[in-house]
């Protein structure tokens, strides 16, 4: 008598592949329907101003560029670090805070 032990993982692949394959049926109808509307346009050559010279990579790339959102982050995180880093200095590493004696004078 053959017993076959049903772990899930039969199933659980079965899922995954019958979603694979409606994710790519919903992908190729996305497509289509893209196709459908901008066919025409995606073949056209990409238009040039005449009157407006290209703009260079730098200039291109500054309008995605950071920018100070919030005025003073910057400066108070950098003091934040330096009050941390003397902290860590004065306490020898020690996370309880406590400052390590001097070493004794000879």
């Amino acid at each position: 008598m053959d017993r076959s032990v049903d772990t899930g993982h039969d199933r659980g692949k079965q899922a995954q592949q019958e979603t694979h394959a409606g994710v790519q049926d919903v992908l190729e109808a996305a497509e289509q329907e893209c196709l459908a509307r901008y066919g025409t346009l995606i073949s056209q050559p990409y238009p040039v101003s005449d009157h407006h010279p290209r703009a260079s990579m730098a200039q291109r790339a500054a309008q995605f560029s950071p920018f100070a959102a919030l005025s003073g982050y910057d400066e108070a995180i950098r003091r934040t670090a330096e009050e941390q880093q003397s902290r860590m200095e004065r306490t020898g590493g020690r996370k309880d805070g406590a400052v390590d004696p001097a070493p004794p004078s000879i």
